[in-house]
């Protein structure tokens, strides 16, 4: 084996999604979503570390053991190769972000997500920003300059709806080009205005196969955020190179389970990687798991 540089994962369920809105706002009050889907192949992005945090490569496929509530599956698809990634920008707007130049830390954020040496030439972007409302501000594009020069016109005003922006972040993905997904959500921490309830926002994540990573403007330890980073295999507070380093090193695995109930429950997921006993211990992080289909 290789070492690289770190580790990752997701799950690539094939997602029914209904609800796509372009401006999501409190007063829409019509419209809430099935978060249910149906699952037939299971895709993980997997991401090996050694002890020293490096990307392990050059594991074979037959190296890894992937179980689902704790029965060992049958792995169908494996890729380990670099390559593009589709990325959603999601940013606090909201009037909290003033102080304390919170809104100038994230503007800078934004950049280094942009920065060049980052980008693959295929990547592509879209950018969602959230007050009360939650707008998007534009769709997917490899335009880099058009992205930067909306953030830089960002003025923080009114309350947030930070459940609600991660949940329209999340149903964009259904109309990106690449396998590889991850989502930046950039905030205070703060929920003053959102209609959608943890729970359905849980579940709903946990559904799809979109890695979050965390960028929180504001110390402190924020439970349900670093919550949906775990679930999703994504991260809070990483650096912009390591989580662009992530993206481009991890394994693509996929599987059809062997638990065909259609009970809506939660399946666990546990990735392992066989190596000789003399080999250094290597840690692995994945996705959790995934909701079940329900009748």
């Amino acid at each position: 084996m290789d070492t690289g540089n770190q580790t990752r994962f997701m799950i690539f369920p094939a997602i029914l999604l209904c609800f796509a809105s372009f401006l999501y706002s409190q007063n829409d009050q019509s419209r809430i979503p099935s978060f249910k889907v149906d699952v037939k192949t299971v895709f993980i992005e997997v991401l090996v570390m050694d002890s020293r945090g490096r990307f392990v490569t050059g594991i074979k496929k037959t190296d890894f053991q992937v179980y689902e509530d704790s029965v060992l599956q049958t792995v169908s698809n494996y890729r380990q190769e670099p390559g593009p990634v589709s990325m959603g920008i999601v940013l606090d707007v909201s009037h909290s972000m003033k102080y304390g130049n919170q809104l100038y830390s994230a503007k800078n954020i934004c950049r280094q997500i942009l920065e060049r040496k980052n980008v693959h030439p295929e990547d592509e972007y879209f950018l969602i920003a959230f007050n009360e409302e939650v707008k998007l501000i534009q769709s997917f594009s490899s335009e880099i300059s058009d992205i930067e020069e909306q953030i830089a016109l960002m003025r923080p005003s009114g309350n947030t709806a930070l459940r609600d922006a991660v949940y329209l972040g999340m149903n964009m993905f259904k109309t990106c080009k690449h396998e590889r997904k991850a989502l930046f959500l950039i905030t205070d921490g703060k929920d003053t205005a959102s209609r959608y309830r943890k729970s359905e926002i849980r579940e709903f994540v946990g559904e799809s196969s979109v890695q979050i990573y965390v960028m929180p403007t504001e110390r402190g330890y924020h439970f349900f955020l670093n919550e949906l980073a775990q679930l999703t295999g994504g991260g809070i507070s990483i650096s912009i190179d390591r989580i662009h380093s992530e993206l481009r090193h991890q394994y693509l695995l996929g599987y059809v389970p062997s638990n065909k109930a259609r009970d809506g429950a939660w399946r666990e997921i546990k990735v392992k990687v066989n190596t000789p006993e003399e080999f250094p211990k290597l840690s692995i992080r994945a996705k959790k798991g995934y909701y079940a289909p329900g009748n």
